[in-house]
């Protein structure tokens, strides 16, 4: 009877559900989705008779995920998704543990859980930061408790009125660890006012290894200073362009006239937009927290171009981004959704809902990526931040290579000298990335390459 019951209900909404469709398609015999009527028909037909048994079969299949996934992580495609935002929309579950007092786990996807804003991570239960979302309910936070710690009071001793440090997985986008300061800005991490400076450089490097023939041993040739890019030198001329740098080299040195002549000559404005974009500029990128735009606007004037392909452009972005797009470079070429909630507790439910961590879009194809960490390890062993990770020609921290990019620019947003430092480690293998931004740092306690190596060495 009760199987009887449910064809019966099953086959109004179908019978319902394919009228509404029939009236929606068929109004405009223009519209390139419109159906003709006798293949109509027998579409109605067939959903008719069908239908029922698609929708009493579903809660099996859907049954079959839910016990395959408390074996285990959950699938990060599973058809059933819960929302948490602002609401109580909780898919039913089996227990995980089976004992009678145990808690009960739904390991299913959620779909952003919403902090009003990112916490001062200091409540601790069972080991783990928690903070509270904005519907009541509590999140458990992805820090880890040794790092976070560590990180926090490094930022404490730094002697600098503006600075933010972000520690990511760089295979799944959870925040490790973050931190910051400012006696102006209240939510520095998530500032998207900063300068990107010669972070872009990755940017344009991404754009020239797959839209031209350069590669990262390609020479440039250039004249005047390795930081100068002004009217007199952006443009190449034979006679004058004395100096010559590999794409490599280049990188790791920040060379502002070679990635110039890169962007001038080699990219158009729309390529390098395009490339922009790609890397998760001018889009949200889904955070658990309100998180500035980072903006990108690659101009077509040629000179204007060519220094903005150097770092000297109206690009801007957030620490949280810059720890994003350093992991979307070590992760094979994709981004993950940058995320710090790693499950829910219902309070009264008993129950904790598993957050899955979430892939922001591709970046650039997996070579591409492979080759960029090998040019970025340059900064690090005779580049610009060589003096913070090589004790003369040796490694500081040994066999553990580091991918790395700085960047400088005075900015606005705050008012003062902007200091980037990106990286990723070990580059066999990245376990962690970071990003660290300090304005107008007055010490070594604040300067971000020599605090990068400190968190890679305490963490790794």
């Amino acid at each position: 009877m009760m199987i009887a019951t449910e064809i019966a209900k099953a086959s109004l909404q179908c019978v319902s559900r394919s009228s509404a469709l029939i009236f929606r398609l068929n109004q405009d015999s223009k519209n390139p989705r419109y159906i003709s009527p006798p293949l109509l028909l027998a579409q109605f037909l067939l959903a008719l008779i069908i239908g029922p048994y698609v929708a009493l079969a579903a809660p099996l299949v859907y049954g079959n995920r839910v016990e395959s996934a408390e074996a285990g992580v959950p699938s990060t495609d599973s058809p059933v998704v819960a929302s948490i935002v602002g609401s109580h929309r909780y898919e039913s579950s089996h227990s995980a543990n089976r004992g009678k007092n145990s808690a009960s786990v739904v390991q299913r996807t959620v779909i952003h859980p919403r902090l009003s804003k990112l916490p001062v991570p200091e409540r601790v239960r069972n080991g783990r930061f928690i903070a509270t979302l904005r519907n009541g309910e509590v999140a458990v936070l992805s820090l880890d408790l040794k790092l976070q710690r560590y990180v926090t009071d490094l930022v404490k001793r730094a002697q600098a009125p503006h600075i933010a440090v972000v520690a990511m997985n760089p295979s799944t986008g959870r925040i490790l660890a973050y931190a910051s300061k400012s006696n102006k800005i209240p939510n520095l991490l998530t500032h998207a006012g900063f300068p990107a400076a010669s972070l872009f450089k990755v940017v344009t490097s991404a754009a020239a290894l797959e839209r031209t023939n350069l590669e990262p041993d390609s020479m440039i040739p250039f004249r005047g200073g390795t930081y100068e890019l002004e009217r007199w030198n952006f443009a190449p001329d034979p006679r004058r362009d004395r100096r010559i740098m590999t794409l490599t080299e280049a990188l790791g040195r920040s060379c502002n006239p070679v990635f110039g002549r890169v962007a001038l000559n080699y990219l158009s404005a729309p390529t390098l937009q395009l490339y922009a974009n790609a890397f998760g500029f001018n889009e949200s990128l889904g955070f658990d927290a309100p998180l500035e735009l980072s903006e990108a606007a690659i101009p077509s004037d040629s000179f204007q171009r060519s220094r903005t392909g150097a770092g000297f452009g109206e690009v801007f972005i957030s620490p949280i981004h810059a720890a994003a797009l350093m992991s979307g470079i070590a992760n094979r070429g994709v981004m993950p959704k940058p995320s710090v909630i790693e499950s829910v507790y219902v309070p009264g439910t008993n129950r904790t809902v598993l957050v899955n961590a979430q892939m922001q879009k591709r970046m650039v194809n997996p070579g591409t990526a492979s080759r960029l960490m090998t040019m970025m390890v340059s900064s690090t062993t005779t580049g610009t931040s060589r003096k913070d990770f090589m004790l003369k020609k040796r490694p500081v921290l040994g066999n553990v290579m580091v991918a790395a990019k700085t960047g400088t620019l005075r900015g606005k947003n705050p008012i003062g000298l902007n200091q980037w430092f990106i990286a990723a480690a070990p580059t066999s293998s990245p376990r962690i990335a970071i990003a660290i931004i300090a304005v107008d740092p007055r010490n070594s306690t604040a300067r971000p390459a020599r605090l990068a190596r400190q968190i890679l060495q305490n963490y790794l």
